[in-house]
């Protein structure tokens, strides 16, 4: 399966820094292939076999580890950004008058009630 793993507030204001070849480095090293990291952002997309379940915990744990740091990751496999992507509206867009974004929350607390609590900027 290929993820897309999302590391939260690392390279951010000059906190949390984290090297990408290091990041790549610890993916590697827990047995992820095809590994790519995405510019200094954090994001690194990898092939492997274990479920999400599994992943997550194997993946903070080896990133506190190496980095001493406790960032929390939100994986997705490409079937559910696939399927995210196909449901975005094509009104949604990126303009002078509307900017369009996603989050992509953790399980505890992706529900739609959660709108209700952030701010809306407009």
């Amino acid at each position: 399966m290929r993820y897309a793993a999302l590391l939260r507030g690392i390279n951010v204001g000059g906190k949390a820094k984290v090297a990408m070849p290091k990041l790549k480095a610890v993916f590697e090293t827990l047995g992820c292939t095809d590994v790519i990291t995405y510019i200094n952002s954090g994001n690194v997309v990898f092939l492997d076999g274990r479920s999400s379940k599994e992943l997550v915990p194997l993946i903070e744990s080896a990133i506190a580890e190496e980095f001493r740091l406790a960032i929390r990751i939100v994986l997705r496999d490409s079937m559910a950004i696939t399927k995210l992507c196909k449901e975005i509206p094509s009104s949604w867009t990126n303009d002078s008058v509307q900017r369009t974004d996603v989050l992509f929350l953790w399980e505890e607390i992706d529900d739609p009630a959660i709108l209700q609590k952030i701010t809306i900027n407009p």
